[in-house]
């Protein structure tokens, strides 16, 4: 029987510059480390980021999902961290990615008039 993982889902506010062009470089170097520490650790994940918001996705080993969400808690690039969602599941869902990005540029409004 394959070993139940948990996954993770949770949502902060981004510190960080209003100016565009450093957002996107914070977010390019947050992306970089996630993905060196995931790789390293057996994490997967999804890394969505919209408007100064984040919200993460991670599954993988029980002690690592739960040091790495200690670990984001205490990060001083969040605040307003919120769990939403820890289930423990029996596959992973982003088995391919050690943390992918979708990442909403935009402006909402500009956004959602095309929709």
């Amino acid at each position: 029987m394959t070993p139940a993982l948990p996954r993770i889902v949770y949502a902060s506010q981004a510190l960080g510059t209003a100016d565009a062009a450093t957002r996107a470089a914070e977010v390019r170097a947050i992306l970089g480390t996630a993905r060196a520490h995931n790789a390293a650790h057996d994490i997967t994940g999804l890394l969505i980021v919209a408007n100064g918001h984040f919200v993460q996705v991670f599954e993988g080993p029980h002690d690592a999902v739960d040091a790495l969400y200690r670990k984001i808690g205490g990060d001083a690039k969040h605040w307003d961290v919120a769990l939403l969602s820890r289930v423990e599941t029996l596959g992973r869902s982003f088995g391919a990615w050690s943390m992918g990005l979708l990442e909403r540029t935009e402006p909402a409004a500009a956004t959602d008039a095309r929709l």
